[in-house]
This record gives structure tokens, C-alpha cells and sequence, in this order.
């Protein structure tokens, strides 16, 4: 028999912060490994979850390909927390998520290790509102957005997208949170389909004329668009099912100095940072993409082990005050360039090549990119050639995950924001 307890659970009014994984399953298992312990990482040295957890007012719940936290205190709490970690997770591009972020009621429960545990409503809907969005996405839910408005330091950054269809045909008002520096500006992908798709009209049931006119119509519309799609089928008939995905390879230091190694590392992982930004592009993280450093490459291989339309490779060296940098873009079908360059230019000029290298893979790959997608191709890059070097030199060290790495990639760090006060923002986790 139920105790009163179990009849009545005690239920309480919880902040939750959804956390999920961008193609977590996808990952190898010791790459699934690895990601998940970078991410707890990141959200275990924020601030607000510090507080949180030592004042008692924190539940964490691992919910397989990410986590949530559920918040008793403050319904400000899981955006905080939530900026927080996206900021952070600037200097983790291939651990890539999304977030969702609801108040509402849950309960204490027993789980299946007999342990107090948290469930209810609130967080399955925080569940649904981060099921909604797209890699970087800071997702609201209507009730959230309207206990935000009234901040100051909030508003400006809220965003409202109206109507997401969910579970059981159930649909949630939602809105996205984004600033200069952290979110994802662009629409989800669930709503753009949603503006897509034509309101179906009203059927009138017992009406058998309608409904067979309404038949009719519609095998006449599939019947026109097969005529249309069939030849552009028979044509593309074979290609990459994705033909808008790349892998960028690290590049090779092709100079006698290891000292600069950082540059040619720094490059490549600058242009995976920037090309993810684009919706549209596929791009394999920088962890999967790094397994093939000093290996011999064949891109079809990779093509074929990694799933994606292009491959590109590159050469750096450095001579004194002079960068020498070749790139080459290859077709992962056929084995064919696509587009190859060499950039002699001076070492204060290695922004301007890597944002130059971007911008042909694009046009090569014919991505057509919106004003907003073409600033957010160069949104990260500094305009100080001193402290963008130091900058790469940090991510290098910051790499290698050695406790005299990370010291020193601190110290790196620190000399790219004193150049360049920009960097503050990007590095705002150092304190």
C-alpha cells in the first residue's frame, strides 16, 4: 500500500537547465568518453554552479548524451549558468551542444538504485525546449523569457520565435537567447521547416465529395512535382547524400622550428571554429579530424571513414618574419581538387590568410552565405597579429592537457588579452 508520502509528494517550483550533446552517438565510444568529461568539466568550474552546489540548492541528473541542473534557488540561475558554459566552450569547439531552459514543478522520487532522486514536469519540458533548438542554441521557454524581461542586463538578448510543435502534437512558445558573444542567432531548424510547411485545410468528415476532390489534387501536385524532381533525380543520382560537409585536416609544419607548430595547428583549428558557424556546413570536430595528424593522407579514405563530401589539407611554414602557407581542397568522392593556393604573405598577416582560406572554401563547397553567416565566419578573429599569435600559441598548449601545459597556456593567454582587450570576452573563464 502507498504511504501518504507516496500519494502526496512534496512538489516544489525548480529553474532546470537541459544540456544535450550535437551528435554525441555518432562519436566513437572513447571519444564519447572524452567529450562528455570535457563538457562536466566546463559546467562544474562555472560560477554559478559552484554556488549553487555549495549552498545545497543544486540537483545534477547525467541524462546519458548530456545532463541537467536543476536549480532551487534563483529563476536566474540556469541562464547564468548556461552563459557561462558557452562561453567557456569557445575553447572546446568539438564539444558542441545545445540548450534548453524551463521553470516548473518537480517532485522527489525513488529511483532504480533506491536513491532520492528528482523528476517532474519541469523537467521534461526544459527537456523539449532544448529539443527544439540547434547546436549552440540557448533555448527559453514563454514562461522563463517573461521572468527575464523584466532584467535589464537580459532583455536586449531575448528573442521571441513563437510556436514549436513537440511531443503528442503539443506546441510550446519559445525564445532564443543570444548576444555578440555566446547562442546561436540563427532560426532552429524545427521552425524554419515549420514556416515550410502549408496549413492543411479543414476536412469536413461524412463529407465524401470533399474529401475525394481533395484526393485528387493532391495526386495531380505529387504527379507535377515527380515530372520536376525526376530529372534533377537522375542527374544527382550517386553524389553524396551531403554534399555541404568537410573535414579539415590538421595542417602539416612543414618548418624546421617545432617552436612553430602552434601556427599550423592554430590555423587549422581556427578554420574548423569558423566554419562550424555555418548552419549549413557539416564539419567534423576537431578531435576526430586530429586523429590523422602525422599520418599519410589519402581523402577518399578519409571521405569514406569520416562521411563527408571535402577534404582539406595544408603546409605552413614559418621563416622568420615570413609565413608561407599552402592549401589544398579535395573532391572525397573522386579524388579530384578542388581548389589549391599558396599564400606568401608576412606573419603579421596570418588573419587575414586564414580568413581568406574560409572564404574560398565556401565559395568552392558553393555555400551561398547570408550577411549574417559572412560576419560570423570572421566573429571570432582579433584584429591584433601579436595577440592572435598568442592566442593560437595558448589553444596549442591549452591542447596538449599537461599540467605544464595548461599553466603555460594561461600565461599565453593573458599576453593575447593585454594586446587585445577582446579576448577578455572569449577568455572570460580565467577570471
Amino acid at each position: 500500500m502507498a504511504s501518504e508520502g507516496e500519494e502526496n509528494p512534496r512538489v516544489e517550483i525548480a529553474h532546470v537547465l537541459s544540456v544535450d550533446l550535437i551528435g554525441y552517438s555518432l562519436l566513437l565510444i572513447t571519444e564519447q568518453t572524452r567529450v562528455m568529461g570535457e563538457l562536466a568539466s566546463v559546467v562544474k568550474h562555472t560560477k554559478r554552479f559552484r554556488r549553487a552546489d555549495a549552498e545545497g540548492k543544486l540537483v545534477r541528473i547525467p541524462t546519458g548524451d548530456g545532463m541537467c541542473l536543476v536549480f532551487l534557488d534563483d529563476p536566474q540561475a540556469p541562464i547564468e549558468c548556461a552563459v557561462e558554459i558557452a562561453s567557456a566552450l569557445k575553447l572546446h569547439p568539438d564539444v558542441r551542444i545545445r540548450m534548453g531552459i524551463h521553470s516548473g514543478p518537480v517532485n522527489q522520487v525513488i529511483d532504480v538504485s533506491d536513491r532520492s532522486n528528482l523528476a517532474g514536469a519541469g523537467m521534461d519540458m526544459a527537456q523539449r525546449v532544448m529539443d527544439c533548438g540547434d547546436a549552440g542554441h540557448i533555448l527559453l521557454s514563454k514562461r522563463v523569457a517573461e521572468d527575464l524581461d523584466p532584467f535589464p542586463r537580459w532583455r536586449p538578448h531575448l528573442h521571441d520565435l513563437g510556436e514549436c510543435a513537440v511531443k503528442h502534437g503539443r506546441k510550446i512558445s519559445l525564445a532564443n537567447f543570444y548576444t555578440d558573444e555566446v547562442g546561436n542567432s540563427q532560426t532552429p531548424k524545427k521552425f524554419a521547416s515549420q514556416e515550410r510547411e502549408p496549413a492543411s485545410a479543414p476536412v469536413r468528415h461524412g463529407s465524401k465529395g470533399v474529401w475525394i476532390a481533395g484526393l485528387a489534387a493532391l495526386l495531380v501536385l505529387l504527379g507535377l512535382a515527380a515530372a520536376k524532381l525526376l530529372p534533377l533525380w537522375q542527374k544527382s543520382n550517386g553524389a553524396s547524400a551531403n554534399s555541404h560537409s568537410i573535414a579539415v585536416l590538421p595542417f602539416e609544419n612543414a618548418s624546421d622550428d617545432p617552436n612553430t607548430e602552434y601556427l599550423a595547428e592554430g590555423i587549422s583549428d581556427a578554420l574548423i571554429n569558423s566554419l562550424t558557424e555555418l548552419q549549413q556546413l557539416r564539419v567534423i570536430a576537431r578531435a576526430t579530424a586530429f586523429h590523422y595528424k602525422g599520418r599519410e593522407i589519402d581523402p577518399q579514405r578519409v571521405g569514406r571513414e569520416l562521411h563527408v563530401a571535402a577534404v582539406l589539407t595544408g603546409r605552413v611554414r614559418q621563416m622568420q618574419d615570413a609565413l608561407s602557407v599552402q592549401v589544398d581542397l579535395v573532391d572525397a568522392t573522386t579524388g579530384a581538387q578542388l581548389w589549391g593556393e599558396a599564400y606568401e604573405r608576412k606573419i603579421s598577416d596570418v588573419i587575414a590568410v586564414k580568413q581568406a582560406i574560409a572564404r574560398e572554401v565556401t565559395q568552392k563547397l558553393k555555400l551561398r552565405l547570408s550577411g549574417e553567416e559572412e560576419r560570423r565566419l570572421v566573429k571570432r578573429d582579433s584584429t591584433n597579429a601579436e595577440a592572435y599569435q598568442f592566442y593560437l600559441r595558448g589553444r596549442y598548449l591549452w591542447n596538449k592537457r599537461t599540467p605544464d601545459g595548461l599553466k603555460q597556456a594561461i600565461a599565453q593567454f593573458q599576453q593575447a588579452i593585454e594586446r587585445d582587450p577582446e579576448f577578455r570576452s572569449r577568455l572570460r573563464w580565467l577570471g
